[in-house]
């Protein structure tokens, strides 16, 4: 058994972010997310996926595609980048939704509607493109009963979404659990999971598993939580159980968000408690002041750009869509550095990103192909206006202007290109505004709370390590 583990309701973002910071840092640990979608990385433990088999290692398949899905003769299956529909003649049977990232169009959930428009159920499909579990709805469309099956087919769990009780069906008897705390606790004692150390970054389930732990079962631990939220009204309390000390396992709280910090520290949080610490960040590559600038959309409505391009002669802008483009678009692409690529592939989205080294968040619309932190990662400077933005928290607020203010964004765009050093600061800025950290400011706070990451070195037979310190590989 591994001496850490990262328990969080569901592997998003952040808690990537979060499980890469720690590895950079020398930690090794397993992660559980509660949520199940079907769609589970392949480093991370969930109880659902458990008990129906899905860690098993031998399944095999691919996701879904949405026109795959089987249905009566002439039925039509129609879908655009953002979600399908089934039609049965001039009746719309269900509506599919996909898998992140959208664009691959890869089914997530079929929900099924009855004769007056409602979801009365739902069937999810996992990322072999096997259903693995069905939800039912009451008459007014809320979603009141799910069940989970196994590889045959069989039920293997049923859950009371109104209830919050969970039925575990195996070997030949039935087992009930009051939530999804009692029954996580239990796929943990079963899966060899429950350690002397939990990282968590919700104050949700994740925190009172650590507590249930810690006062129902008695075991003994260093916790630390890990809060990736804003704080919009008061100092939660569950928070406040852990700042003055009376949680049984939970030592400590590590705010990630800059404004989150502020605020708690402004309602009088303790410091002794809680820190500052952001992300180890892996960047994909260099940033060499090419003069080429990248724009994905699929709006026609790219704020300003006709002005951009004409007042920067010697930067190339490249506009691409997933979807056709308008002829507003495509005539802004006959000018000499405007280009304009309709229904761009994966491919040719993933090359942009590394030979572009500015990203132009100035697209109205929804975002596309997570453009903006793919901009960030890839190590792309990035410039956008206030009424535009799609993620504030790769953006640093000195690279963000007012529609109005086009004439500084170009100013800046242009400086980036022709200076050096004002771009290395630029860069700079944006790292710091995203809290980048050093793999030795978390070995030093985190080592100070639990053990140091070179005193854990039990290997653990547990299946799907999320991460393996240098030692282990």
């Amino acid at each position: 058994m591994k001496a850490y583990l990262l328990l969080t309701d569901r592997v998003n973002r952040d808690t990537e972010l979060l499980a890469q910071s720690l590895e950079a840092a020398g930690y090794s640990f397993h992660t559980i997310s509660l949520a199940y979608d079907g769609f589970l990385q392949d480093h991370a433990w969930n109880p659902f996926a458990y008990y129906t088999g899905a860690l098993d290692g031998n399944r095999t398949g691919k996701p879904l595609y949405f026109n795959r899905l089987p249905v009566p003769r002439h039925w039509e299956i129609t879908g655009n980048f953002s979600d399908g529909e089934i039609i049965d003649f001039d009746r719309r049977r269900a509506r599919i939704t996909y898998a992140f990232p959208e664009y691959r169009r890869y089914i997530k959930t079929v929900e099924w509607l009855n004769d007056y428009g409602r979801i009365c159920t739902s069937d999810h499909y996992d990322r072999f493109g096997k259903r693995f579990a069905m939800t039912v709805m009451d008459a007014e469309g809320k979603a009141i009963l799910r069940t989970y099956y196994d590889s045959a087919g069989c039920e293997a769990i049923t859950e009371n979404l109104v209830t919050r009780d969970i039925i575990l069906h195996k070997d030949g008897r039935d087992r009930v659990f009051d939530s999804i705390v009692s029954f996580c606790v239990h796929f943990m004692h079963e899966a060899g999971l429950v350690a002397p150390h939990i990282f968590y970054n919700s104050l949700a389930a994740p925190y009172q598993i650590s507590e249930y732990l810690g006062r129902r079962e008695g075991i003994t631990g260093d916790d630390i939580l890990f809060w990736q939220e804003p704080v919009p009204n008061g100092i939660p309390g569950n928070m406040r159980t852990i700042l003055d000390g009376s949680s049984p396992r939970t030592r400590h709280v590590f705010v990630q968000r800059a404004d989150a910090y502020d605020r708690l520290v402004s309602l009088g949080a303790q410091k002794t408690k809680m820190d500052r610490l952001g992300f180890v960040y892996r960047l994909k590559r260099e940033n060499k002041g090419t003069p080429k600038a990248l724009i994905l959309t699929n709006s026609d409505q790219v704020e300003r750009l006709s002005e951009l391009a004409e007042a920067l002669p010697e930067i190339t802008f490249t506009v691409g869509a997933l979807t056709e483009m308008s002829r507003k678009l495509l005539t802004l692409g006959t000018r000499p550095n405007i280009i304009t690529i309709p229904t761009i592939s994966g491919e040719r989205v993933e090359a942009l990103f590394e030979e572009c080294d500015f990203y132009l968040d100035i697209n109205h619309g929804r975002e596309i192909c997570d453009a903006v932190n793919k901009a960030f990662f890839h190590n792309l400077l990035i410039l956008g206006f206030s009424q535009t933005l799609h993620n504030k928290a790769c953006t640093a607020p000195t690279h963000v202007f007012r529609v109005s203010e086009a004439e500084q964004l170009k100013n800046t765009l242009l400086r980036a290109v022709t200076e050096p050093d004002f771009r290395k600061k630029c860069l700079a800025d944006q790292m710091h505004h995203a809290m980048a950290e050093t793999p030795q400011r978390y070995r030093e706070l985190i080592g100070g709370i639990t053990l140091s990451p070179m005193q854990d070195r039990s290997a653990g037979s547990a299946r799907n390590p999320l991460l393996h310190s240098d030692e282990e590989k």
